[in-house]
């Protein structure tokens, strides 16, 4: 594609009482070249494609289960015990279901532009970590909660 716009502009004054702004001329008309990202449809089926085969073999998906089914399934389970299933809200894929210290909890998990992140209406939103993979999500998470334990060993409930 490209984009034509005018060059260098000269701010000139005007003794006009009816023009409050400065005059804007142009010298002459240059044209940039701008490249559009179009968006690969390839890319987003063989990424989805790859995450559902390693959730398949991985244990951790549980498929088309409800969030109620979910929820009787990690009741009685130790806290951080999680699965990943199908999201029942038609604009998201997949859905984690843990076992917190007030019980069982889901958060969607956003894909976009090639990315997966868990969904947030918080103002932290933009600052939650995506991720090429559904499991590199998962082991950051996993990760983080096994790290804190470390450090604050008094925190863990048992």
């Amino acid at each position: 594609m490209i984009l034509c716009v005018q060059g260098p502009a000269h701010l000139q004054d005007t003794a006009d009482p009816m023009v409050r702004f400065p005059v804007v001329t142009f010298s002459s008309p240059r044209c940039i070249h701008a490249t559009v990202t179009l968006w690969d449809p390839s890319k987003d089926f063989r990424s989805i494609s790859n995450n559902f085969s390693y959730l398949d073999a991985s244990g951790w998906y549980w498929g088309a289960i409800s969030a109620s089914e979910a929820h009787s399934v990690l009741q009685g389970a130790s806290e951080g015990t999680f699965l990943i299933r199908d999201s029942s809200h038609p604009l998201y894929m997949l859905t984690l279901s843990v076992k917190t210290g007030r019980g069982p909890t889901n958060v969607r998990i956003e894909y976009s532009l090639g990315r997966f992140r868990l969904d947030s209406s918080s103002p932290a939103r933009s600052r939650l970590q995506s991720f090429p993979d559904v499991p590199s999500l998962v082991q950051h998470y996993v990760g983080s909660r096994n790290k804190g334990e470390e450090e604050k060993p008094e925190s863990r409930i048992t």
